[in-house]
Protein backbone atom coordinates (compact mmCIF):
# COMPACT_ATOMS: atom_id res chain seq x y z
CA UNK A 1 0.00 0.00 0.00
CA UNK A 2 1.68 3.39 -1.15
CA UNK A 3 2.46 6.16 1.72
CA UNK A 4 -0.43 8.44 -0.11
CA UNK A 5 -3.10 5.91 0.34
CA UNK A 6 -2.21 5.51 3.55
CA UNK A 7 -1.98 9.07 4.76
CA UNK A 8 -5.86 9.28 2.80
CA UNK A 9 -6.91 5.69 5.10
CA UNK A 10 -5.66 7.56 8.38
CA UNK A 11 -7.07 10.80 7.60
CA UNK A 12 -10.50 9.09 6.77
CA UNK A 13 -10.05 7.33 9.77
CA UNK A 14 -9.48 9.71 12.29
CA UNK A 15 -12.45 11.91 11.21
CA UNK A 16 -12.66 15.27 13.08
CA UNK A 17 -10.22 14.17 15.53
CA UNK A 18 -7.72 14.51 12.76
CA UNK A 19 -3.69 13.10 12.59
CA UNK A 20 -1.19 14.53 14.29
CA UNK A 21 2.52 14.63 12.28
CA UNK A 22 3.80 12.43 15.45
CA UNK A 23 1.01 10.03 14.27
CA UNK A 24 2.01 9.99 10.90
CA UNK A 25 5.72 9.32 11.90
CA UNK A 26 4.85 6.20 14.70
CA UNK A 27 2.92 4.63 11.47
CA UNK A 28 6.43 4.63 9.47
CA UNK A 29 5.11 7.72 6.56
CA UNK A 30 8.23 9.95 6.77
CA UNK A 31 6.74 11.87 2.95
CA UNK A 32 3.42 12.75 4.81
CA UNK A 33 3.41 16.23 3.70
CA UNK A 34 4.53 15.79 0.01
CA UNK A 35 1.89 13.41 0.32
CA UNK A 36 -0.72 15.87 1.69
CA UNK A 37 0.67 18.44 -0.75
CA UNK A 38 -0.66 15.27 -3.04
CA UNK A 39 -3.76 14.90 -2.23
CA UNK A 40 -4.71 18.99 -2.33
CA UNK A 41 -3.85 18.85 -5.30
CA UNK A 42 -6.18 16.47 -6.10
CA UNK A 43 -9.35 18.39 -4.42
CA UNK A 44 -8.85 16.73 -0.93
CA UNK A 45 -9.52 19.52 1.44
CA UNK A 46 -7.05 19.27 4.67
CA UNK A 47 -7.21 21.72 7.56
CA UNK A 48 -4.06 22.09 9.12
CA UNK A 49 -4.04 23.30 13.00
CA UNK A 50 -0.75 23.94 14.63
CA UNK A 51 -0.07 24.02 18.49
CA UNK A 52 3.71 24.55 18.74
CA UNK A 53 5.47 21.84 17.66
CA UNK A 54 2.45 19.67 17.09
CA UNK A 55 0.75 20.01 14.04
CA UNK A 56 -2.92 18.04 13.46
CA UNK A 57 -4.38 17.32 9.64
CA UNK A 58 -7.86 16.96 9.43
CA UNK A 59 -9.64 16.08 5.94
CA UNK A 60 -12.81 18.25 5.52
CA UNK A 61 -13.98 17.70 2.48
CA UNK A 62 -13.01 15.03 -0.78
CA UNK A 63 -13.55 15.52 -4.33
CA UNK A 64 -16.59 14.06 -5.84
CA UNK A 65 -18.38 14.26 -2.52
CA UNK A 66 -21.31 16.92 -2.28
CA UNK A 67 -20.80 18.79 0.46
CA UNK A 68 -23.89 21.11 0.11
CA UNK A 69 -22.00 24.05 -1.08
CA UNK A 70 -23.01 23.71 -4.55
CA UNK A 71 -21.31 23.04 -8.08
CA UNK A 72 -20.40 27.15 -8.09
CA UNK A 73 -18.96 27.22 -4.86
CA UNK A 74 -17.40 24.15 -5.00
CA UNK A 75 -15.42 25.31 -8.54
CA UNK A 76 -14.28 28.21 -6.75
CA UNK A 77 -12.72 26.92 -4.23
CA UNK A 78 -10.68 24.55 -6.47
CA UNK A 79 -10.51 25.27 -9.99
CA UNK A 80 -9.90 22.65 -12.36
CA UNK A 81 -10.44 19.80 -10.04
CA UNK A 82 -13.84 20.18 -11.25
CA UNK A 83 -15.50 16.39 -12.81
CA UNK A 84 -12.06 14.77 -11.98
CA UNK A 85 -12.38 11.18 -10.20
CA UNK A 86 -11.53 11.23 -6.40
CA UNK A 87 -8.65 9.14 -5.37
CA UNK A 88 -9.01 5.26 -5.12
CA UNK A 89 -11.65 4.48 -2.57
CA UNK A 90 -9.37 3.29 0.73
CA UNK A 91 -10.83 0.23 3.17
CA UNK A 92 -9.92 1.72 6.23
CA UNK A 93 -10.36 -1.77 7.96
CA UNK A 94 -7.95 -3.67 5.66
CA UNK A 95 -4.88 -1.10 6.38
CA UNK A 96 -5.69 -1.26 10.15
CA UNK A 97 -6.02 -5.21 10.10
CA UNK A 98 -2.57 -5.66 7.81
CA UNK A 99 -0.94 -3.35 10.20
CA UNK A 100 -1.93 -3.78 13.65
CA UNK A 101 0.66 -1.00 14.48
CA UNK A 102 -0.92 1.65 17.67
CA UNK A 103 -1.12 5.42 17.36
CA UNK A 104 1.92 5.77 19.52
CA UNK A 105 4.86 3.59 20.36
CA UNK A 106 4.86 4.12 23.70
CA UNK A 107 1.35 2.14 23.77
CA UNK A 108 1.83 -0.60 26.42
CA UNK A 109 -0.25 -2.90 24.76
CA UNK A 110 1.93 -3.01 21.78
CA UNK A 111 4.24 -5.59 21.17
CA UNK A 112 7.47 -3.30 21.22
CA UNK A 113 6.79 -2.07 24.78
Amino acid sequence: MSQRTRVLALLRHAGDRGVTNSEFIDWRIFRYAARLHELRDEGYEIDTKAFGSKVTYTLVGEPGVDDGRGEDQAQSLSPGLAGRLPAAVVNTDALFEVEHKPLSPYDPMSEAA
